[in-house]
C-alpha cells in the first residue's frame, strides 16, 4: 500500500505524479462502468480506468446562489441579507427565521414542510448544533431529508445543490 492508497506497480510517489503528469495518462484508459474485482484493492494504474469526469456550470443570471458568507450578513444572488433566512432555488425567505438556533420549533419546521423540497440544509451557525429529534419530525413525516451542518458548509452545499437542479432549501443561522 502506498501513498493514496493505491498498490501494485505504481505504488512509488514518484512514479504516480509521472503518470498522472502525463499528456497520455487519461486519454490512454476507456470509460468502464463497474470494477471487475470490487473487494480487491486497486492499483494506480487501475484507478486511472474509474475516473469520472465533472460537470461544471456558470451561474445563471438572475439565480438565487450564495456568493457570500461572513460578517454578520449573506450575498444571495446580488442582494445583501444581515439577518437569518431561508433559501430556496426560486425564492429567499427572511420572515421566517425565528431570532437563533436555540428559538427553533417544531412550528417553524411545519412551515418548511410545507416547500417544494426533497432536501433540507440546516446551517445552524458558526459552529455545529444538532436539534432535537422532535424538532424535525414535521420534515421527516413528509420525506424531507435534513443535512445539519455549520453555516458556511451549508451554504456551499446549498450552491452544489442549485447546481444540480436539485430541489433543496438551506435555513441560515448567522451565528
Amino acid at each position: 500500500m502506498s501513498l493514496l492508497g493505491f498498490s501494485g506497480p505504481l505504488a512509488d510517489p514518484a512514479e504516480a505524479v509521472r503518470v498522472l503528469k502525463s499528456p497520455l495518462g487519461y486519454k490512454r484508459c476507456p470509460a468502464r462502468t463497474a470494477r471487475p474485482n470490487p473487494g480487491r484493492a486497486l492499483s494506480f494504474r487501475a484507478a486511472m480506468f474509474y475516473l469520472v469526469p465533472m460537470r461544471f456550470a456558470e451561474d445563471q443570471p438572475g439565480s438565487l446562489a450564495i456568493r457570500a458568507y461572513g460578517a454578520g450578513e449573506f450575498q444571495v444572488g446580488e442582494r445583501l441579507f444581515r439577518q437569518h433566512l431561508v433559501v430556496t432555488p426560486e425564492r429567499v425567505l427572511t420572515d421566517w427565521a425565528p431570532a437563533s438556533f436555540a428559538a427553533l420549533e417544531p412550528a417553524h419546521m411545519e412551515r418548511l414542510a410545507e416547500l417544494d423540497i426533497e432536501i433540507l440544509l440546516l446551517g445552524t451557525g458558526d459552529r455545529l448544533c444538532f436539534p432535537a429529534p422532535a424538532l424535525l419530525a414535521p420534515l421527516q413525516r413528509r420525506g424531507i431529508a435534513v443535512e445539519v451542518m455549520d453555516t458556511p458548509a451549508a451554504c456551499r452545499t446549498f450552491n452544489l445543490l442549485l447546481a444540480e437542479d436539485r430541489p433543496v432549501a438551506a435555513v441560515l443561522f448567522l451565528t
